[in-house]
């Protein structure tokens, strides 16, 4: 984001989804969302690259070169990333973590309701179809594949809240938001460290 901002100042400060492409020769082309219209930006590589492994070390020097230029780090320390903090808790969007909270619950009533229970319906139709067709083994092990998977990606949204100095109560927000959704709690988390990276750099450049 920090060399679509100092090679395409123009771009407004709601750039989205930047992704970068395989180094060519003598160029790269990074593709980015800004204000919700896909975009592209050409970046010349002079002298040409060797190989790819030289591409991505000559893109790690453009964007050091930009965070520079647009003031978020020193001079004195250009390969520490800037660390905005975030203040408030953003909750992950409704689209997909709705569908995956209905899908654990919908989990764990198939493996906690008793075959012979009233409500058992759904449940031993769900039993019966996943058995026939997997096993009866699936059913536990995506619970302990879930289990696993939540508990380490809430481990690491602790550590990127305690990098970003989150408060308290928004830091047991993202934690418990990611131990019930998983990635998109990260996901959205991310979107807004670099959402508050985009608008110091442009107030940087206000100042300047």
């Amino acid at each position: 984001m920090a060399i679509v901002k100092h090679l395409h100042p123009e771009a407004s400060d709601s750039i989205s989804n930047c992704q970068l492409g395989i180094p060519a020769n003598n160029h790269v082309t990074v593709s980015f969302v800004d204000a919700g219209i896909p975009n592209s930006l050409d970046v010349t590589l002079d002298p040409p690259i060797k190989d790819v492994s030289d591409g991505y070390k000559r893109i790690l020097a453009l964007r050091n070169e930009a965070w520079l230029a647009l003031g978020v780090i020193a001079e004195n320390n250009p390969s520490q990333p800037p660390r905005p903090q975030v203040r408030t808790f953003v909750p992950p969007p409704l689209n997909p973590s709705g569908f995956l909270v209905a899908l654990i619950i919908l989990q764990a009533y198939t493996i906690l309701t008793p075959a012979h229970s009233r409500y058992a319906g759904l449940a031993n139709l769900i039993r019966g179809t996943v058995t026939q067709l997997v096993g009866a083994w699936f059913l536990p092990f995506s619970v302990v594949i879930l289990i696993g998977a939540h508990s380490i990606e809430a481990i690491y949204m602790y550590l990127l809240c305690n990098e970003h100095r989150v408060p308290t109560d928004a830091k047991v927000k993202y934690v418990l938001a990611t131990v019930c959704v998983g990635f998109p709690a990260l996901q959205e988390f991310k979107a807004e460290t670099s959402r508050l990276r985009i608008e110091a750099m442009h107030k940087t450049a206000k100042g300047r």
